[in-house]
């Protein structure tokens, strides 16, 4: 094992999220296996291409819900209003979305290019 899965941190960025959304890749399970009190992921790419992506997310989170592939597929990967909804809510509890028109220190953001 690494050194740095020894470590009890406080908080965890991972900047450039979407290189840890392979849950099958060796950057992830590494990722995963850091031992954290908070978890942050900051991507400035849009966070899903596919709805099987939000398992890796939600792994490194750890989102009590989605505790495995296989349960996170019967949950959330149907083609149901009810799995939708979930989606939704776990997407609303963990992300900020941030766009031009927001409001950052008293002034908008400005262009995102």
């Amino acid at each position: 094992m690494d050194a740095a899965h020894e470590i009890d941190f406080h908080t965890i960025f991972f900047d450039e999220g979407q290189i840890i959304k392979n849950h099958n890749s060796k950057t992830h399970r590494a990722a995963r296996k850091l031992k954290a009190t908070c978890h942050w992921i900051v991507s400035g790419t849009p966070i899903l291409d596919k709805t099987q992506e939000l398992f890796a997310y939600a792994g490194i989170l750890r989102i009590p819900e989605v505790t495995t592939l296989k349960k996170f597929e019967e949950e959330f990967m149907t083609s149901s209003d009810q799995a939708e909804a979930k989606i939704q809510t776990i997407m609303n509890a963990v992300t900020i979305n941030r766009r031009p028109e927001n409001m950052l220190f008293g002034g908008n953001i400005g262009p995102l290019s």
